[in-house]
C-alpha cells in the first residue's frame, strides 16, 4: 500500500515549519503514524512522535535526542521508558546514516509543535535526497507514505468576485465565512513527485480517501503528471460522511437571513473528473440507514452547518456505488476542545472495500 499526501497545509505547526523545510508536513506525519507498526517496539516510537510539546524549548540548539527526551519526560515516562524511547530512536537514526544529536538549528521555540513535525523537518533539511525514505524507516511504516510533491508551493483560492487567497489556512478553517471556493490551484507549478507516479502505475486501484474536499482530496491532485497517469487506472472515491463547511457548503451572512449554498455531489464528481481525467469508477458512502445513532452529536452536527440534512446522497449518480456502514465515533482534540466526532472507522472501510470490488468484479 502507498499513500500519497498533499502537502499544501500551512497553518500551525507547519506553517511554522515550512519556512525552513519547504513543504507541509502535518499531513505527511499524520499519515506517516497512521499506517506506521502498532508493535510493542513502534509503539512508544508512535507516542513520542505523536505527543505535541507545551515546554518553551529553543529548537536551535536542540537536537532529536533533546526532544524525544524532553518529549517522553512531558508524557510523564518512568526513567526506563525515556531511555527505551531514546534508544529506539538513535538506533533508526544510526542505521540510516544519521546522527540523533546533530542539532536542529530551527529558530523557533518548541511550543505546539508535534514531536513529529520537528523530526520530519529535520529530515528535510539534512536530507534533501533521502528524506522519503528516511521518514517512512523511522516513523515504522508498513507501507510507504510519499509527498504529493516535494517542490515548495502555496495553495490558492479562487472566488467569484472576490480576490484571491493565498494559502489553505486561511479558507479550510470553519471559523470563518467565505464565499463559495470556484477553483484552487499551487503557485508555483509543480511537478508530481516521481514515486508516486511509479507507484500509481503499478497499483491495481487508486483510492481517493475521505478528507477536505477541496484543501485535501483535490489539492494532491494539482502537481503536473497525475492526471494522465490516474486517467487510466480504476479509481474508487470514498467521500466524507456530510456536507464539508467552507469546503462542499457555504454558509453566507446578510441582512436578513443567512444563504446555504451547496456543492452537490453531481459537481463535486465533475471537479475530480477535470483534476484526474475521468469520473471514479466507483463511489463507496455511507449507508445513511445504517449510520450510528446518537441524537445529540448529529444535532452538533446539524448546528455547525445549519442545516437538517447533513449527509450527501451519492446513490443518484450514472457511476457505480457502494453502501455500507463505515462511520464510527471517534473521541478526539479539536479546536474548540476535546470531544466526539464521526470518522471513517479502518475496518470497516476495508471490508466493504472488498465487498465492493467483488460485488462489481472490478
Amino acid at each position: 500500500m502507498t499513500a500519497i499526501v498533499t502537502v499544501s497545509d500551512d497553518g500551525g505547526s507547519t506553517g511554522k515549519l515550512r519556512d525552513y523545510c519547504g513543504i507541509g508536513i502535518g499531513d505527511l506525519r499524520n499519515a506517516l503514524l497512521s499506517i506506521s507498526r502498532e508493535d510493542e517496539e513502534n509503539a512508544i516510537v508512535r507516542e513520542i512522535l505523536t505527543h505535541r510539546l507545551s515546554g518553551n524549548y529553543s529548537l536551535f540548539f536542540s537536537s532529536p535526542y533533546d526532544i524525544v527526551e524532553k518529549a517522553a519526560i512531558e508524557m510523564k515516562y518512568d526513567k526506563y521508558n525515556v531511555t527505551k524511547a531514546i534508544d529506539e530512536l538513535e538506533k533508526r537514526f544510526e542505521r540510516n546514516g544519521l546522527s540523533f544529536k546533530d542539532l536542529l538549528n530551527i529558530p523557533l521555540t518548541s511550543n505546539g509543535h508535534p514531536v513529529g513535525n520537528l523530526i520530519l523537518c529535520f529530515l528535510i533539511m539534512k536530507s534533501r535526497e533521502r528524506w522519503v525514505e528516511l521518514s517512512n524507516d523511522i516513523f515504522g511504516s508498513i507501507g510507504k507514505v510519499y509527498p504529493n510533491t516535494t517542490e515548495k508551493s502555496r495553495l490558492v483560492a479562487s472566488f467569484d468576485g472576490f480576490s484571491d487567497t493565498v494559502g489553505e489556512s486561511y479558507f479550510d478553517n470553519p471559523d470563518l465565512r467565505i464565499p463559495p471556493i470556484q477553483s484552487i490551484r499551487l503557485e508555483p507549478h509543480v511537478s508530481a513527485y516521481e514515486k508516486c507516479i511509479e507507484a500509481i502505475e503499478k497499483a491495481d486501484y487508486i483510492v481517493i480517501a475521505p478528507g477536505s474536499f477541496y484543501a485535501s482530496v483535490v489539492a494532491s491532485l494539482l502537481p503536473e503528471g497525475y492526471r494522465e497517469t490516474l486517467s487510466r487506472k480504476k479509481i474508487i472515491w470514498f467521500p466524507n460522511l456530510f456536507y464539508d463547511l467552507n469546503q462542499t457548503l457555504y454558509r453566507i451572512p446578510n441582512d436578513e437571513r443567512e444563504e446555504i449554498i451547496f456543492v452537490p455531489p453531481s459537481r463535486q464528481v465533475e471537479i475530480l473528473e477535470e483534476k484526474i481525467g475521468k469520473k471514479p469508477d466507483l463511489i463507496i458512502a455511507q449507508d445513511h440507514a445504517a449510520f450510528p445513532k446518537d441524537p445529540d452529536i448529529l444535532e452538533r452536527y446539524k448546528g455547525e452547518l445549519g442545516i437538517e440534512e447533513i449527509m450527501p446522497d451519492y446513490s443518484n449518480l450514472d457511476i457505480k456505488f457502494y453502501l455500507a456502514d463505515l462511520a464510527s465515533l471517534d473521541y478526539t482534540q479539536m479546536k474548540r476542545g476535546p470531544g466526539y466526532v464521526f470518522r471513517h472507522e479502518p475496518q470497516k472501510v476495508l471490508k466493504s472495500f472488498r465487498n465492493a470490488i467483488a460485488k462489481y468484479n472490478l
